[in-house]
C-alpha cells in the first residue's frame, strides 16, 4: 500500500509549539492586552487570530524555524513508521513545509536523519496535496488539516484525519480519525489481518 505522510502536525509535535509561539508573540510582540484569538479550535495560525498579513509574516520570520528545530516527533511515530514500512507499505512525505521560509526543509529532513527515517518519495511546499497523492497513486493520506483530507477524499482517496480533539470532526465515508500513532499502527495492522 502507498501511504502519505504530512509532517506538521501528524510526524512531527509542531503544531503545539506554532500555537505556544503565536500566543506569546501576540501578547510580547504585538503588545495586545488580550491575544486576539478569534478560534480557538482552528489549527492554521492565521485563522486563529485577527492579525494581519503583515503581523502573519512577522510571527512566520521570527518564530517559525526556531520552533520547528525545537520540535519531537509525535509519540510513537518513529516505531511505527518504521513497522509500516517492515509491513511492506511505501511510505511519501507530502507536506506543505518548505515554501517561503528558507531551513525548514532541512530541519525535518534532519529529524528524519537522526532517527534513520527513509522514506520512498519527499515532496515539499504542495499547496494540494490531493493532486500529489492522485499523481503518486496514494491508497490513504495521513493528514492534521481538515482542508487537505476534505480535498483528498474529494478525489476518492482515503485519510486517516490526524485530529487533536479540540479541531473540528471531518464527516466522510473516505475518512477515518486517528488522534495517536497507536491508533495509526492498529488501524493497518486490521487492514492487514482482513
Amino acid at each position: 500500500m502507498k501511504i502519505g505522510l504530512d509532517i506538521d502536525g501528524v510526524l512531527l509535535d509542531t503544531a503545539r509549539a506554532y500555537i505556544t509561539s503565536a500566543e506569546i508573540f501576540s501578547l510580547d510582540v504585538l503588545g495586545s492586552k488580550d491575544d486576539r484569538l478569534i478560534n480557538k479550535n482552528e489549527l492554521f495560525i492565521q485563522n486563529r487570530y485577527d492579525w494581519t498579513d503583515e503581523e502573519f509574516k512577522e510571527w512566520c520570520e521570527r518564530y517559525l524555524l526556531s520552533w520547528a528545530n525545537s520540535s519531537n516527533f509525535m509519540p510513537g511515530a518513529v516505531e511505527v513508521v518504521k513497522k509500516l514500512q517492515q509491513m511492506g507499505h511505501e511510505l511519501y512525505i507530502i507536506t506543505a513545509r518548505g515554501g517561503f521560509i528558507k531551513g525548514m526543509k532541512k530541519s525535518a529532513l534532519d529529524k528524519m536523519k537522526e532517527k534513520d527515517l527513509i522514506f520512498d518519495g519527499y515532496y515539499f511546499n504542495i499547496e494540494d496535496k490531493g493532486e500529489v497523492c492522485e499523481k503518486l497513486k496514494i491508497d490513504i493520506m495521513i493528514d492534521d488539516s481538515i482542508q487537505n483530507c476534505k480535498n483528498i477524499c474529494e478525489r476518492g482517496i482515503k485519510v486517516l484525519y490526524f485530529r487533536d480533539v479540540k479541531m473540528k470532526k471531518l464527516e466522510h465515508q473516505l475518512s477515518t480519525e486517528v488522534n495517536n500513532w497507536g491508533e495509526i499502527y492498529k488501524y493497518f495492522k486490521l487492514l492487514e489481518n482482513k
